[in-house]
């Protein structure tokens, strides 16, 4: 699970880790201790995050707990200070809006089915396909 804080990115899995802990994990030195305090953080050059502590995951659970009570801004991309968090969640941000349909902010409006106005008698009939010709029956 990906965690991103106003001034932390986590990664946590359940992974080289004894029963009743999780691994948190981090990019950037210090990230784990801001959320934790004062644990035993771990640095490893061979591994893909850099920063990574054994944690309690009562422990974990109780700092997730305490960052979701300090939430105290209207929006979240604004309230990162640290210039290279806030690109890098931005990168994030972006990245997600493209699962959405309609894409963010988008002017785009939802298209009714075509079969909306079939019964309605005051609607004029829409026809697809080739245009009709003088003659041809309705």
């Amino acid at each position: 699970m990906w965690i991103m804080g106003t001034d932390f990115f986590l990664s946590v899995v359940r992974k080289d880790c004894s029963p009743g802990q999780l691994l948190v994990r981090a990019r950037r030195e210090g990230d784990i201790e801001k959320v934790f305090g004062k644990v035993e953080v771990q640095k490893d050059t061979t591994a893909d995050y850099l920063f990574r502590a054994r944690i309690d995951e009562e422990r974990v659970a109780e700092a997730m707990r305490n960052e979701l009570r300090r939430i105290d801004y209207g929006n979240y991309k604004s309230s990162v200070r640290d210039k290279r968090l806030h690109d890098a969640l931005l990168d994030v941000w972006t990245s997600m809006s493209k699962l959405q349909d309609p894409p963010p902010y988008s002017s785009r409006r939802p298209i009714f089915p075509r079969d909306i106005f079939e019964d309605d008698p005051t609607k004029p009939k829409k026809t697809l396909g080739k245009a009709r010709r003088k003659g041809d029956k309705q």
